[in-house]
């Protein structure tokens, strides 16, 4: 059912609606005005979707408050205002804290006592964000988070989102088992070990985590790692779903199969049609199994050059739509079939079917190792020097039937692994890996029944650690806390820029020195920017012509506004500012620093510019800040 109402409402809002006397619309104003305060603005609108209400007050295009409400709880609450922008005075965080913490009292009533601030953030100068997690028994709950962004100038409420409509339903365990009854199980059963990743040409300890696109397993939107976890109570090993950070996801990757293009070869497509449908389709039956037929299919491009090429064959009804490539050593590199059966088998009812396919294949299968990344597909990690390889790897996937539906070659990308013998054992770094990256209880959902939350103990992002036992960030990186990253820059909101843009990749070589009064050099910025610009565009930008030669000339303050103005107007295909701007003219650079408060006064233009004077700029140029 959908409803959708708009009104022009009078000072007197409830006692004007008529219409909403037989509906519970009246019900959920009062709601969100219970829990928020909101402005008498002109102009009310509801939509009614289900299990959710809409609803959003307005009054012209600079004010609006918007509220959603889902199986009775406010989920979201924003209360836009242009003029908040237009404040000086700014609250302390210790004053918005306090005016946070009596927000959420009011909000959650007798519940907000199973809340616990988690951190602050501030993205801005006029909003700061605070999140909360639910708490049960004293041990949080994973996802269960409440986001509040104040107005620095006032403490009113900007923003408010609950990520859960509903309270968990938690059963608190009797008893909890050490950590290191858990570390025994999860070592037994999961795959933390040794892997070459992308992150270094030389093995590190880790564990591998997938994504999961199943909408019953993920409220329809929120994509979630099956994660591997050791039940707090019964000491049982599960896989749980959780919103951390995957090796996937730290490396830019995607989890699960997918035939999206990846093995397409940058040479020119054509016509060339060196193997004919029929011999294609009797290598693809032979090894997968399929039972497909030459007459359904045609092709559809081929690419390559004499030494090796592919063709794409393709095949389309009302039913299904099927595609596959074969190269000319006839090898199958990728095959898909969408059918109305869907993607919903139990992948291991099929594994000896998966193990003869990857032999039909030409491949020795203790070459390989395998596990499930998803129910339906199952996956072969390429082992080189007798370790598995990540980026390296074949996926199958079956339907209910057992008939495959996908079929993923991966082997063929260049790589480069070096050998390298460990220097602590898979134990020693299981136990550098839950110093650092947090193996403790929290409530986690169970895969197979995701509205069941399990206390149980898991790592809360992945760990790396190098043979040399060494944790490391997900850039590869070595890993260092918050406490450790740039010591040096002492000044408290100095240090507050360089923690949120390290945080966001932007680090120099050494995580622990920043060296903010050093002078900035060609190399210190390439680096800092991290693949955001080149030489050829600097000198596009400045109109020089540096080469790797001049790597190690400081730049000063007015180049730098050249390049990061240059950077970010590229970024948003948006013209230059002005014809004074190609044209270099100071003042236009000066206005643009004092604007944005990089520099304090005109003077300061033609000096060398300083490693904090970069921060301060991408801080503040880049991300919008202070303007």
């Amino acid at each position: 059912m959908k409803k959708f109402i708009s009104l022009i409402l009078t000072g007197t809002m409830l006692l004007s609606i008529p219409v909403m006397a037989n509906t519970d619309y009246t019900s959920a104003i009062k709601q969100v005005k219970s829990a928020f305060t909101v402005p008498d603005y002109k102009t009310f609108e509801v939509s009614d979707n289900d299990d959710t209400l809409s609803l959003s007050w307005k009054d012209g295009k600079d004010k609006y408050v918007f509220a959603r409400i889902k199986n009775g709880t406010i989920i979201i609450y924003s209360n836009y205002n242009e003029d908040n922008k237009n404040a000086t005075k700014t609250l302390s965080k210790i004053e918005l804290r306090k005016i946070c913490d009596k927000n959420i009292s009011k909000i959650l009533g007798q519940d907000s006592a199973n809340w616990k601030l988690e951190y602050i953030n501030q993205y801005d100068k006029y909003t700061t964000e605070f999140t909360y997690k639910r708490y049960v028994g004293g041990y949080p709950v994973d996802g269960d988070l409440i986001t509040i962004n104040l107005n620095n100038n006032d403490g009113s409420i900007y923003n408010y989102t609950r990520e859960l409509d509903k309270i968990p339903d938690i059963t608190t365990p009797k008893n909890i088992i050490s950590k290191t009854d858990a570390k025994d199980t999860y070592l037994k059963n999961s795959n933390f070990g040794l892997w070459y990743t992308d992150l270094s040409k030389k093995p590190v300890f880790a564990y591998l985590t997938t994504s999961v696109g199943d909408p019953k397993l993920t409220d329809g939107y929120n994509i979630s790692d099956v994660i591997p976890c050791v039940d707090a109570e019964t000491g049982e090993f599960f896989y749980g779903l959780a919103n951390i950070h995957s090796l996937k996801a730290e490396l830019g990757g995607s989890g699960g199969a997918s035939n999206s293009g990846k093995f397409e070869s940058s040479s020119k497509s054509n016509d060339d049609e060196f193997i004919s449908a029929e011999d294609a389709v009797k290598v693809l039956n032979k090894k997968l199994g399929t039972t497909c037929k030459s007459k359904d299919f045609k092709l559809d491009h081929s690419y390559g050059d004499e030494k090796l090429k592919t063709a794409v064959f393709s095949k389309s009804d009302d039913n299904s739509y099927s595609s596959f490539s074969i190269d000319s050593n006839n090898n199958i590199l990728y095959y898909f079939e969408d059918t109305k059966y869907g993607n919903s088998a139990d992948a291991n009812k099929f594994e000896n079917t998966a193990n003869e396919i990857i032999k039909k294949n030409g491949y020795n299968l203790p070459d390989f190792y395998s596990f499930n990344i998803s129910k339906d597909t199952i996956r072969y990690y390429k082992k080189k020097n007798g370790i598995p390889c990540e980026p390296l790897y074949i996926d199958i996937t079956f339907n209910k039937q057992g008939k495959v539906i996908s079929y993923e070659n991966g082997l063929d990308l260049n790589y480069t692994f070096i050998n390298a013998t460990p220097t602590i054992a898979t134990d020693d770094a299981f136990d550098i890996a839950s110093r650092t990256f947090d193996f403790t209880p929290e409530y986690i959902r169970d895969s197979n029944n995701p509205s069941n939350y399990r206390l149980a103990y898991y790592f809360k992002s992945t760990p790396f650690v190098d043979c040399d036992g060494n944790a490391l960030a997900g850039t590869g990186e070595k890993y260092y806390k918050e406490s450790q990253i740039y010591a040096d820059v002492t000044d408290k909101e100095d240090r507050a820029v360089v923690l949120f843009l390290s945080k966001a990749g932007y680090n120099f070589d050494d995580l622990t020195k920043f060296e903010p009064d050093k002078a900035l050099t060609l190399r210190n910025l390439l680096k800092y920017l991290n693949g955001g610009c080149s030489l050829l565009s600097i000198n596009k930008s400045l109109h020089t012509d540096f080469t790797k030669k001049d790597i190690d000339t400081p730049l000063t303050v007015k180049q730098v506004i050249i390049i990061l103005e240059s950077l970010k107007y590229r970024t948003y295909n948006l013209p230059m500012l002005s014809s004074a701007f190609k044209n270099q003219d100071n003042d236009v650079y000066t206005n643009i620093a004092l604007n944005i408060g990089a520099i304090k006064n005109a003077e300061r233009l033609d000096n060398n510019a300083t490693r904090m004077d970069l921060a301060n700029y991408v801080y503040k140029i880049i991300y919008g800040q202070n303007e």
